[in-house]
């Protein structure tokens, strides 16, 4: 069929990122100004939390603390990524995270 239009590469890049948000629990994923914020599940009390996805995101924070911070503001869980440029730096900055 000939090579695959740039445009449908991006939406291909732009739903593996949400596949790896999604396994990695974040509710809503934010890129802008060459930044990548996570929002985990808001339910402090969710299961997720006593996950080993969960336990894997903690043991990389810890591994990577100039990579990516983790914080809390108004009960809302976050975990962010600075020099995130486009979605591709995106998937190449959460792959890590579940290994």
């Amino acid at each position: 069929f000939g090579p695959v239009p740039p445009q449908t590469m991006e939406l291909i890049h732009t739903i593996r990122l949400r596949w790896l948000a999604m396994e990695i629990g974040f509710e809503k994923l934010l890129l802008k100004n060459n930044r990548m914020v996570g929002y985990f599940i808001a339910k402090q009390d969710s299961p997720y939390y006593q996950s080993e996805a969960f336990t894997k995101v903690l043991k990389f924070v810890q591994q990577h603390p100039k990579t990516c911070k983790m914080k809390e503001t108004n009960g809302k869980l976050t975990l962010s990524f600075e020099q995130v440029k486009s979605v591709d730096d995106a998937v190449d900055a959460l792959k890590p995270v579940l290994i």
